[in-house]
């Protein structure tokens, strides 16, 4: 109920206990966000961010929440220190946030810093089938610049350690030639086709796809 911990925050805020009045918010965010109005918790997640309150948490909560209601740049501003190489160590270790951040990764318009953090944290895990998943989507978000090196490189690493995978090869060169240049594409080609284990069809599907300048 989350009125029993607004009592509990009221109460500790006159008791002067800043820690168990933040800790009674947070029950409350949560309880209102799992209940008939979660929108009600964005407010209260808010206040907590303000006062630095388990800021990884709270702000994947938010983040969230924002996604939910399609209010993407804002939770890409939330999100700005993951995207920024920040917080990431913290999710190593701790399932409830890596919960969190596969819950974000279900809304359309996620950071693509979080489909490259799951990606991470899967391979780390052994999981895959799921560092795949992310994979590909991290190629289907990218837009920017940054975002395409990004996934260029995380490809180049997937194919050394899984050399017969022509779908994620195939998605990469799809985002480099509709994204980027059709150059790019073709030295991307030149690059990893000859380590790559590769049917006779697949490879000649990649060379025609550079002799007509992946049109």
């Amino acid at each position: 109920d989350p009125h029993l911990h607004e009592w509990h925050e009221k109460a500790a805020r006159e008791l002067g206990d800043e820690e168990m009045e933040q800790r009674a918010r947070w029950r409350r965010a949560e309880c209102l966000r799992t209940g008939d109005d979660p929108f009600d918790a964005i407010c209260h997640y808010q206040k907590l961010l303000a006062s630095e309150f388990d800021v990884v948490r709270v702000s994947l909560r938010l983040a969230e929440l924002l996604l939910q209601q399609s209010k993407v740049m804002e939770a890409k501003e939330v999100l700005a220190p993951l995207s920024s190489g920040k917080w990431r160590n913290d999710f190593w270790n701790d399932e409830e946030l890596q919960r969190i951040l596969e819950a974000c990764a279900e809304f359309e318009g996620v950071p693509v810093s979080v489909l490259d953090l799951l990606h991470q944290l899967a391979l780390e895990c052994g999981n895959t089938k799921a560092s795949k998943k992310h994979l590909l989507r991290l190629m289907s978000h990218s837009e920017s610049e940054a975002e395409i090196s990004l996934a260029e490189y995380r490809t180049r690493v997937w194919l050394g350690d899984h050399p017969g995978d022509f779908e994620v090869l195939e998605q990469l060169l799809t985002l480099l030639s509709s994204r980027a240049t059709d150059y790019r594409a073709s030295a991307f080609i030149d690059s990893v086709i000859d380590g790559m284990k590769l049917s006779a069809e697949d490879r000649s599907r990649l060379l025609d796809r550079k002799s007509t300048r992946l049109n």
